[in-house]
């Protein structure tokens, strides 16, 4: 939707200079990390944890850090001038774009939300219908325009110290929040290591450490020989285990390979578990949600993956004066520290809440370009299933029908038992038949959640796949030619 997105994590890789080449991970955190340091207690209201992604509000909210991380992407490795940057999407807010029938269904969802919510009414309302915007609308965004034509002017660092930031600290203090200038001053990024997983035929996955979803990921697709719903279910049991603490990073390669012994010990190929207990969970976890994620192979080779997210399809429902709709992260976090439960993703000040957003590299030893892929995706949870279930297909099978496929599968954690949502069209793959005759309990449930992905080619083009069946605008995309050299 245009929007300036929260939590942003980026992985670069350089395609040119095989001899140097790393993998890192950008991430996100303010001078200890980002959540608002005048935040000391460990609840919000009364909300016992997780949340469900509707609670919303100023107080929903942590310091957006997206725009310092493109920020510090742009100068370290960009060419093109700032501003230029923006001319795209100042255009698209400013003039409009034509609501799809993916955003149209959203708005729809979120429709009691939008009529009480005065500044989300007057810009997606339709005062002639009196109703949400709908599939086929007109959506102009001029007051997000002005904002990013500012941050096109002004730089990144206009959204931390400028007037634009102290804007978001006005208006989170007006709305009941705590977020402060200080809060986002301090606000930093920095690189650090990806988690890399060794895959079969010589590929090397790179994703997203924690407090990214890359992790889990990367236990999910290792042993792509599994089913992939079972093994979903094993790295998620182990979701509340992660969390931006010290503790946590020492122990995420442990906790990983205690996912794979798990899955190697217990998975049973004849039938699933009987219970959540038994694939590892021992408390429940806090859920994200909602997401965007961009693919990029530039002419000097640099490729990227790219996902950002308000946690939330429309974040904390809150916007600041200049008209900035403000990201729901402060319900990723777990609230309460009672009855034993890990505490890594526990609330408290100057803290990364989990999420799973796991943008995708999978590099190949033996190529001549190292680059084997880029992928990625965006739903929280729903979003990690769809990428692996995107890169397990795509293993096997061509690229193109695995991105294009209607049909969804995602575990999700309900009443201690672990449920398998199946959504889509489900003519082909038949999933729920299949499921269900190996004993998984279904569900058919609407999954909003998206996978893309970029595969370059033997020769020098590259398959392009938009995921059009979950997601509004382009074309479904095809081969390409190769944009280096």
């Amino acid at each position: 939707m245009g929007e300036l997105n929260t939590e942003d994590t980026t992985i670069p890789q350089n395609l040119n200079e095989k001899a140097h080449r790393t993998v890192r991970e950008l991430t996100h955190h303010g001078s200890d990390s980002d959540g608002p340091a005048s935040r000391t207690d460990h609840r919000r209201g009364d909300d016992s944890g997780g949340g469900d992604g509707d609670d919303g509000g100023a107080t929903a909210s942590i310091v957006p850090g997206a725009m310092k991380g493109y920020g510090r992407i742009h100068k370290e490795l960009g060419e093109l001038e700032w501003y230029r940057l923006f001319d795209p999407a100042i255009r698209l807010a400013r003039e409009g774009f034509t609501i799809g029938p993916h955003l149209g269904q959203t708005l729809e969802r979120h429709s009691v939300h939008v009529e009480a919510n005065a500044d989300l009414k007057t810009r997606f309302w339709n005062t002639e219908t009196n109703t949400v915007l709908k599939n086929g609308d007109q959506l102009v965004q001029g007051a997000l325009g002005d904002v990013l034509s500012d941050l096109a002017i002004h730089g990144a660092q206009y959204m931390y110290t400028g007037d634009l930031a102290k804007d978001i600290a006005d208006s989170v203090k007006q709305g009941g929040g705590v977020m402060s200038e200080a809060d986002l001053s301090g606000y930093t990024s920095e690189w650090t290591n990806a988690v890399s997983v060794n895959l079969s035929h010589g590929m090397v996955f790179h994703s997203a450490p924690i407090p990214g979803g890359g992790t889990m990921l990367g236990a999910a697709v290792a042993q792509i020989s599994l089913v992939l719903v079972e093994k979903l279910k094993f790295a998620y049991a182990r979701r509340a285990d992660f969390g931006d603490d010290q503790e946590s990073r020492n122990n995420e390669y442990q906790i990983f390979t205690e996912i794979i012994d798990k899955v190697n010990k217990t998975y049973n190929s004849h039938r699933p578990l009987p219970d959540a207990e038994s694939y590892g969970l021992t408390h429940d976890f806090a859920q994200d949600y909602g997401g965007a994620h961009v693919c990029i192979i530039a002419p000097s080779g640099d490729a990227f993956s790219i996902t950002s997210s308000l946690n939330n399809e429309f974040g904390s429902l809150f916007t600041t004066s200049s008209g900035l709709l403000l990201n729901n992260y402060m319900d990723a976090f777990v609230k309460h520290d009672d009855d034993g439960a890990p505490t890594a993703n526990l609330l408290g000040t100057s803290k990364t809440p989990m999420t799973s957003m796991a943008p995708v590299i999978v590099t190949e030893e033996s190529s001549i370009t190292p680059v084997h892929s880029v992928f990625g995706g965006s739903g929280g949870m729903a979003g990690l299933s769809a990428i692996a279930q995107l890169l397990t297909c795509a293993a096997k099978y061509a690229y193109r029908e695995c991105a294009l496929s209607e049909a969804r599968v995602h575990p999700e954690l309900m009443s201690a038992k672990f449920v398998v949502n199946v959504a889509g069209n489900d003519t082909d793959l038949k999933a729920k038949e299949k499921l269900r005759s190996y004993g998984h309990e279904v569900s058919e449930r609407f999954i909003p959640s998206t996978a893309i992905g970029i595969m370059p080619t033997r020769r020098a083009t590259y398959l392009v796949i938009n995921d059009t069946e979950h997601a509004d605008g382009g074309n479904t995309g095809g081969s390409i030619t190769s944009p280096v050299g």
